[in-house]
Order: C-alpha cells, then sequence, then structure tokens
C-alpha cells in the first residue's frame, strides 16, 4: 500500500461542555455521491464522551459542510455500565435503522474502568439515535470480565459476524494501568442478542503490545481486510496496523506503509481507523496524537 497522508479534518473548538476536545474512531456513512457523513465521540473536559457527527465533501473530505450541535448518545446515569462515558466503535446500516455499537465506561476501583458494549439505534437516518437498552448488549462473562467490546459487525448469509475485543487484566505501564485484551469473535443471529461464552481468538497481540484497537474489516473482492491499531504501554502507543483474511477467522498481517515525520500530528501515534472507497478514492479515517484530542484526519490511497 502507499498512501498520501493529509492532514486534520476536524476537531472541536472548546466552546461547548459536551463537544470540549477530540473526535475519536471516525466512521463513515456516504450519504450520496456528495456528502459523507462522518460520526465519532467527542469528549468533556472530564474525558468523558458522547457520539456526534460531521458532514464533509465525499471528494474532498477536508472542506466541512455541516457539525452536528447536539450530543447524539451521552453517558448512562449514574450507577449504569456507561455512567463515565461512552466511545463508539461501530456502524452498520441494517435496513431503514442506523445501528451504532459503543463501549460504555464505568469507573472502578481497583482497575481503572470496567467497558462492556451498548447499542444505539436510529430510525431517521442518523439524525437521533436511542439507546437499545440501558444494561449491555455483550456484559461481563467469565474470561471476560474487565472488557467485552464490540468493535466491527457486519451482516453475510444471515449471520452478523461480530468482532470484538476481550480481556481479564491491566498491566502496569510507565505512568498509568494499560488494559490487556485480544481480538475476538463471534456470531449473532439480529447483531443484538450475543453468547455467554468467550468467542474465538482471531488476533492475538503480540510483539511487545497489550491490546488491538479498533478493527474496521471490510470485503473486496472475496479478500476480508481489516484495519486497525496496535496499542502498547505509554511508551509504546498505539500504531496502524492491517491484515487480510479469505475467511474473516485466520488473519495474515501486512505492512500498511503509513508514512511518519517528526513533528506530525499522527507522529507520536496513529489509531482508531476506518476505510472506506467514495467515488475511486479509497480514504483511510484515522486519530493521532494524545488519542485523538486533536481530532481526526485522513490519508488517501494512491496505490494498492
Amino acid at each position: 500500500m502507499k498512501w498520501n497522508k493529509k492532514g486534520i479534518i476536524y476537531c472541536p473548538d472548546g466552546t461547548r461542555d459536551w463537544n470540549n476536545n477530540s473526535f475519536m474512531g471516525p466512521l463513515p456513512l456516504l450519504l450520496d455521491n456528495n456528502i459523507l457523513r462522518i460520526y465519532g465521540t467527542v469528549r468533556d473536559k472530564n474525558g468523558c464522551g458522547a457520539l456526534t457527527y460531521i458532514e464533509v465533501d465525499a471528494n474532498n473530505p477536508e472542506k466541512i459542510l455541516k457539525v452536528n450541535d447536539k450530543p447524539l448518545v451521552q453517558m448512562g446515569r449514574p450507577g449504569t455500565f456507561d455512567d463515565n462515558g461512552i466511545a463508539a466503535t461501530c456502524l452498520m446500516v441494517k435496513g431503514k435503522e442506523i445501528y451504532i455499537y459503543y463501549a460504555g465506561y464505568t469507573l472502578a476501583t481497583k482497575v481503572r474502568h470496567l467497558d462492556f458494549t451498548g447499542l444505539a439505534i436510529s430510525k431517521d437516518g442518523g439524525e437521533t439515535f436511542e439507546k437499545y437498552t440501558e444494561t449491555p448488549i455483550a456484559d461481563r462473562i467469565p474470561r471476560e470480565d474487565l472488557t467485552r467490546a464490540i468493535q466491527c459487525v457486519f451482516e453475510e448469509n444471515g449471520v452478523y459476524r461480530t468482532y470484538y475485543v476481550g480481556g481479564t487484566s491491566f498491566t502496569q505501564g510507565k505512568t498509568k494501568t494499560i488494559p490487556q485484551y485480544d481480538l475476538r469473535y463471534m456470531e449473532s443471529p439480529d447483531g443484538i442478542h450475543y453468547q455467554n461464552t468467550p468467542g474465538k481468538v482471531v488476533l492475538p497481540v503480540a510483539d511487545g503490545f497489550f491490546r488491538i484497537g479498533k478493527p474496521y474489516i471490510v470485503k473486496e473482492k472475496g479478500l476480508y481486510k481489516m484495519f486497525y491499531s496496535d496499542g502498547g504501554d505509554d511508551g509504546a502507543l498505539y500504531k496502524l496496523a492491517y491484515a487480510e483474511s479469505t475467511d474473516g477467522l485466520n488473519w495474515t498481517k501486512k505492512d500498511i506503509n503509513m508514512p511518519q515525520n517528526k513533528g506530525d500530528w499522527d507522529y507520536e501515534m496513529a489509531e482508531y481507523p476506518s476505510f472506506i472507497r467514495v467515488n475511486g478514492k479509497g480514504y483511510l479515517f484515522y486519530n493521532g496524537n494524545k488519542y485523538g484530542y486533536n481530532g481526526f484526519g485522513y490519508a488517501e490511497l494512491i496505490e494498492e
């Protein structure tokens, strides 16, 4: 692969309490040949996330057409699994509805946080969303008791193929503890109801990393392509990664070859990617330094 790395597209200006900083985990939705809507997670001053979107020119994503002015999904009421914020992880169009899966966070005492899977559904084309339930659709189970967060869902032959991260521990980083989790696979009849047993590990952590960050999977000409990020501790933060598979279960890692230049917005870390083809162009949207604190940007694919 060869990329033409562009700049940052959008970052909140800090004038709204709920939309103070960041735009994490960009999730693109093509409205028509000219308009690309991108959902993402913005954060308040306390770091708690909420869902919003912007719209950009599909032929020139640096041109912003609209910035949504209200939160679409926010943290839950005290005591619920998402009472310390949410992070959107996956967008799926299901008939006339739009599903957005998210990790819901709650603070803990002996580990920093717990995160399990919530679901919000839109019935008006993605302008508003309602939580499916106040409880997780993928909750804690043995061997996935600290992290069980769905990252990617798509329907294939009547089955909703689902990739998620699962974990049971934190490890000590240079300045804070870091959750450990790998990428796992399970299936659902409807994208809502899931098994209560651990899924199959399809991408284990390796090479000194501790976690797999937000995989985004597309299928082109029978080949599954996964864009994701490998995550380490404070001194080896997220970096973009890529893998391919012929069955969606057995993955081979490949070089993504994203250029890195000292001082760039993504030099210290690059993470939470998504990929879409629009009008003959391939766009990779992703976050950079400080977990997307300064917004999100993109790169254009110029050679397969």
